[in-house]
């Protein structure tokens, strides 16, 4: 599942920007405005040395799509706008594991975003 939290939470202390997937060695971390801004660079390195060009991409996809924001500590399930399964059987799951919190995101289908 695709977890989408609220973006109040990039200005939070100790957050921090990987420009790829943090398991990368070409990944790359900065904190503050500086690393947000990494997040949409001209081209950035990513899995095994690859570069990904920003191309046509839209101004609100970051250069590579396994870009991550690390959060330094627990975050409260009231910043969590959205869940994304991939399939009916998610869906379900997801609905009857949110029925237990008092705040309920909003759940949506959509196996092209795990593609």
């Amino acid at each position: 599942m695709i977890l989408n939290f609220g973006s109040d939470i990039l200005g939070d202390p100790g957050v921090v920007f990987c420009t790829t997937n943090n398991i990368y060695p070409a990944a790359r971390r900065w904190g503050g405005i500086y690393g947000f801004e990494r997040l949409f660079a001209p081209s950035v390195a990513g899995w095994y040395g690859s570069l990904t060009e920003r191309n046509d991409k839209p101004p609100d996809l970051t250069t590579d799509p396994q870009a991550e924001v690390l959060y330094p500590f627990e975050l409260p399930l009231t910043h969590l706008h959205q869940i994304t399964v991939g399939d009916d059987d998610g869906y379900e799951a997801v609905i009857a594991a949110l029925s237990h919190f008092p705040n309920e995101p909003r759940v949506e289908i959509d196996p092209e975003a795990f593609q």
